[in-house]
């Protein structure tokens, strides 16, 4: 009976093996055919996975046709031996003799990588701003006091002896930053390898994922941050292994913090650790319960000194928020601020797509197929490295999911490039450990490895290069037109580095010059209004809508002046192109409003109801008065019960809004139903101005009276 347990559990194994290879074989190809595709729509919303649009298409066809190549198993196989043969004399002349030395060894020739394919153009994350900051020798409070501290530091202390410029300092301290998360990945590696094919594959996954850019000389206080998390990761790894105590991974984490607050996230992970106790007998690992009194004690006032920090973090902030909005709460876009986002927009879901296949291209793609092959039942739920990395996956992904990137994610890429370490590392860690056929284990690996590397390499190669990456900042532009302060940085770049927008790339200069023009007509047609010259102030406008018919402010503006001149046909065809620009922008709410009001002018109630109930959905200001609107609409089209639904929402809206008693007071009427009809008119009566309406209103309550 037991042996025909255990041949069926062996069966069962090996359908898990047979469905996860070809699940990780048509999940690869399918990226690497995605990235293909992609390239072909460099404009649109696919900033994460389109890098091949900037390289020739021969370029593009073979890296793909590379990649799929090593899905054939043949050639797979083939791979994998004179990989083999060449790391087996690698191993045999360096690690096997010493090897924490040549770790060190191998982690600093790592600079030499870093250096050649070094990013040329500082206008991703703050890194312009940042290096022009660093310049003055100026300081601004931010959440990264140690990452600072050291650029700070580093350019006066090197600014003694030789003369060098703050994008060095930032170039040396990220490749340094490279050297330190090399060291790391690589005894990561070690850790959780069994052997030598499971530690390239660990090491290759890690060193692959879109994250390593941070290391090129890339300009951010990012790199320093994202070592340290491996750091915290791999001794914290060991601690549930037995082979370290707790003080380790405690440092690494303090030490994160202190370059970068955002990595706070990770607490409840080493609470999790410091929750863990060993067993006297078993030397296996369970939660104290004496150990959970105590730091829940400790853990309440870094809490709240963490939430006091948040607060004031929050004053100083562009948007007077740092988490993304349920709903748009903006009446427009600040400076800095790319567009507008609400928490499960398609925007922000599909950014959220990008930036998690862009720094860890298989990462979820490994865990996900583990998981669903394998299923729950297989995965020791109780593995205490398991807990920790879900623990760990868990908060990044809601930083990821709740934090608003407020310079636009194709810029802000670099603010979430951390959150794929904790869904990486733990594929990894159960691919390893549920998967037994080695023979399997290396064909899977291998595919995973080679998809991973073909799909950062356009990245890294992209960044290397003045004139991609200038595409590249084109299209991102484009994409977010509205983020002014992107406009600046890459003028003032380009300027200070001698060339014009129209000497490097004409579509830049184009988007300049329509960007400067459009804010000189908007100003020049405000100018003409208070002026009088209504006819001059047109022209302005419908020029600006000529230049830039993409921007929603154009026709929102021409939209408005039609309808102060009560052309009301063409302001509703200017206020439906407003919401087509950009249906999500709280100017396409207003322009639903607007709608609603000029549709009730022309007593079009169904068409004005339809407007008034879309743009209530919006954070729009003066929403009582929407709602009184709406109500309005209902009463005249002779029904008063959603007329007083309306009438109340415009209360609840604004409890001091005083003319929504007097029209109810006239839809209860209206129903019949006399004595809330005198209520609502009495409650009106007691806050009223208007002498005159005053009078009609006591008029109709003695009327009422003597009915």
């Amino acid at each position: 009976m037991e042996t025909k347990k255990t041949k069926n559990l062996g069966i069962a194994a090996e359908k898990n093996l047979v469905w996860l290879g070809r699940i990780m074989v048509f999940l690869c190809g399918a990226v690497l055919l995605l990235r293909l595709v992609s390239s072909n729509f460099p404009k649109q919303r696919l900033w994460g996975i389109n890098h091949l649009a900037y390289f020739s298409p021969y370029f593009a066809v073979a890296i793909t046709i590379l990649g799929l190549l090593v899905l054939v198993p043949k050639i797979n196989h083939w791979l994998q031996n004179s990989l083999k043969k060449v790391l087996s004399v690698i191993y045999e002349f360096t690690v096997k003799r010493h090897k924490y030395l040549y770790f060190i060894v191998f982690s600093f020739l790592s600079i030499v990588v870093f250096w050649l394919l070094k990013v040329k153009i500082p206008l991703l994350g703050d890194g312009y701003y940042l290096i022009t900051l660093l310049s003055t020798a100026k300081v601004i409070p931010t959440g990264a006091p140690l990452e600072i501290a050291v650029h700070l530091y580093l350019y006066k202390f090197l600014g003694q002896f030789i003369a060098v410029d703050a994008m060095t300092i930032y170039a040396l301290v990220s490749y340094l930053a490279g050297a330190i998360f090399i060291f790391f990945a690589i005894l990561t590696a070690d850790l959780l390898g069994k052997n030598k094919f499971e530690k390239v594959f660990v090491f290759s996954i890690l060193v692959s994922m879109g994250s390593i850019l941070l290391f090129f000389g890339y300009a951010e206080h990012y790199s320093l941050t994202y070592a340290s998390i491996l750091a915290y990761l791999y001794f914290s790894l060991r601690y549930l292994k037995k082979e370290s105590n707790i003080l380790p991974a405690t440092l690494t984490f303090i030490i994160s913090c202190s370059l970068h607050l955002q990595t706070f996230y990770l607490f409840p992970s080493l609470v999790f650790l410091y929750l863990l106790k060993s067993d006297v007998g078993t030397g296996e690992l369970h939660v104290s319960k004496k150990r959970i009194f105590l730091l829940s004690l400790l853990c309440i006032p870094i809490i709240i000194g963490m939430g006091v920090y948040m607060m004031e973090y929050i004053k100083h902030s562009s948007l007077g928020a740092i988490t993304v909005p349920f709903t748009i709460t903006l009446p427009q876009p600040p400076l800095g601020m790319a567009y507008h986002y609400t928490l499960f927009s398609s925007a922000h879901l599909l950014d959220m797509l990008n930036e998690h296949l862009l720094v860890s291209p298989v990462g979820s793609i490994l865990l996900l197929t583990v998981v669903a092959t394998f299923g729950l039942k297989n995965i020791v739920l109780r593995d205490r490295i398991f807990q920790f990395l879900v623990l760990v996956l868990l908060f990044q992904l809601a930083f990821h999911f709740f934090i608003y990137p407020d310079l636009g994610s194709v810029r802000d890429w670099d603010l979430f490039c951390f959150t794929a370490l904790g869904y990486s590392l733990l594929g990894i860690y159960l691919f390893l450990k549920l998967v037994q056929d080695q023979q399997r284990m290396r064909y899977i690996g291998t595919v995973l490895v080679f998809t991973s590397v073909l799909s950062t390499l356009p990245w890294v190669m992209l960044n290397a290069s003045i004139k991609k990456s200038l595409e590249r900042i084109v299209d991102a532009l484009e994409l977010h037109k509205g983020n002014l302060s992107f406009y600046i940085y890459v003028e003032d770049y380009l300027k200070k580095m001698g060339s014009s927008g129209a000497q490097e790339n004409k579509r830049m200069d184009k988007l300049f010059r329509e960007h400067y023009l459009l804010t000189w007509l908007h100003r020049r047609a405000r100018e003409q209004v208070e002026a009088g010259d209504l006819d001059s102030a047109e022209a302005i406008y419908e020029e600006a809508v000529r230049i830039a018919p993409w921007r929603i402010s154009t026709h929102f503006d021409l939209g408005a002046f039609h309808l102060g001149r009560g052309r009301l046909d063409q302001a509703i065809s200017e206020f439906e192109k407003a919401i087509q620009a950009d249906p999500e922008d709280t100017r396409a709410f207003k322009s639903y409003v607007e709608l609603g009001y000029i549709y009730f002018r022309k007593r079009e109630l169904e068409k004005a109801i339809e407007m008034y109930k879309t743009a209530v959905q919006g954070e729009i200001e003066n929403k009582d008065i929407v709602y009184q609107n709406l109500g309005h609409c209902y009463l005249l089209k002779n029904e008063p019960n959603q007329a007083i639904l309306a009438y109340q929402e415009a209360l609840r809206s604004n409890p001091n809004f005083i003319e929504p008693h007097l029209y109810l007071g006239h839809a209860y009427y209206k129903k019949g139903i006399k004595d809330k009809a005198l209520q609502q008119y009495r409650i009106y009566l007691e806050y009223a101005t208007d002498e005159e309406e005053v009078e009609k209103i006591k008029a109709l309550i003695l009327e009422l009276n003597q009915e």
